[in-house]
């Protein structure tokens, strides 16, 4: 089976889909003053990128949510339930972390089944 990645930046691919599965490099956000500013911006930004690469937010398989303080769980936990139509959520893990730059206060990564392979690099 064919391995297509998609955006690299000299470090890593923004997607790489395998198999009828896309997996999704950490979005974050840094225009948002509160973490569930920045963690709409990131649901956006994760919105766009699915649907790019040939998925959709209702078929995420798995969450995995950074964040630079567990304090503001709940506050997270409210944008993000938000976000989701019940029942098309999916499994989720969230930690803390230091991330890349003290402005963030979140990074999620996704993976997604994909409705159909994507050949080439979206037009962003």
């Amino acid at each position: 089976m064919c391995i297509n990645r998609f955006n690299c930046n000299g470090r890593f691919h923004e997607a790489v889909i395998y198999n009828g599965t896309l997996y999704l490099s950490g979005k974050v956000d840094d225009t948002g003053s509160t973490v569930a500013e920045q963690t709409k911006a990131c649901l956006n930004k994760l919105a766009d990128a699915l649907e790019a690469y040939g998925s959709s937010k209702e078929r995420i398989l798995s969450a995995t949510v950074y964040l630079a303080n567990m304090n503001s769980f709940e506050e997270f936990n409210a944008a993000w339930e938000a976000w989701f139509k019940d029942g098309t959520q999916p499994v989720r893990t969230c930690v803390g972390a230091q991330l890349a730059a003290p402005q963030y206060s979140i990074e999620i990564a996704l993976i997604a089944a994909v409705q159909e392979q994507v050949n080439a690099d979206p037009k962003k």
